[in-house]
């Protein structure tokens, strides 16, 4: 980790293998968070990038804890951007700048996802409330509830304080129906990971509330 900045860690641009994580707060971290990584032997994350990722997620859980898939599927989105060993088959750094320590932290990339992927989230987290408004109003910003949709959620998420967001740092998603992505020289794999609907229980976890999920009442 190179900084803290926003709701967030801004990691460092680095180009090495992943590395085994030994330690065990980390660790049992990852499996609450991260439960699709927990098992991995090595990880592009450390203890300190995990940590902070941890108290990012606890703002938005106050907002999301009430639909426990929600929120894991969420969490899954980042967790697999920052940690995943195969982050460099799905991610793209665009941009870097200079730490305090003169390493190069990053400042902007593509995330490559699959749209089934993106639209997953989005079903599971469309309906949940909290405080009497739509959490979807909150984390889709500029557009309201009604006129959000899978992509302007992710977008803004992704979004640094330059593009009107709270992300350390840009994250340009690049949607896409196919299992690949192709720019320029590079083809890259999509991210597509398993998603619970707020009907299903997640990582042990009880499934959404009947307020916040209609298919589970």
């Amino acid at each position: 980790m190179c900084d803290k900045k926003g709701f967030g860690p801004v990691p460092c641009a680095f180009t090495g293998a992943p590395d085994p994580l030994t330690d065990d707060e980390a660790k049992a971290a990852m499996k609450e968070m991260c439960p699709h990584l927990a098992s991995e032997a090595a990880l592009c994350c450390d203890k300190d990038q995990i940590l902070e990722m941890r108290s990012s997620f606890e703002i938005y859980g106050l907002f999301l804890k009430k639909c426990p898939s929600c929120f894991l599927n969420y969490q899954k989105i980042f967790c697999h951007l920052y940690c995943s060993p195969k982050q460099n088959t799905f991610a793209k750094v665009l941009n870097t700048t200079k730490s305090e320590e003169g390493k190069d932290q990053i400042q902007e990339i593509d995330y490559f996802v699959h749209n089934d992927f993106v639209k997953g989230i989005y079903e599971s987290c469309k309906g949940v409330t909290r405080f009497g408004l739509k959490i979807i109003d909150v984390f889709c910003k500029p557009w309201s509830a009604e006129k959000c949709n899978q992509e302007r959620m992710l977008k803004y998420l992704g979004a640094d304080d330059e593009h009107l967001g709270h992300h350390p740092f840009q994250i340009d998603f690049v949607f896409t129906d196919k299992p690949t992505y192709t720019l320029g020289s590079e083809t890259f794999t999509a991210a597509n990971e398993m998603t619970y609907k707020c009907s299903e229980s997640a990582n042990g976890q009880p499934k959404c509330e009947c307020a916040h999920c209609k298919a589970a009442c």
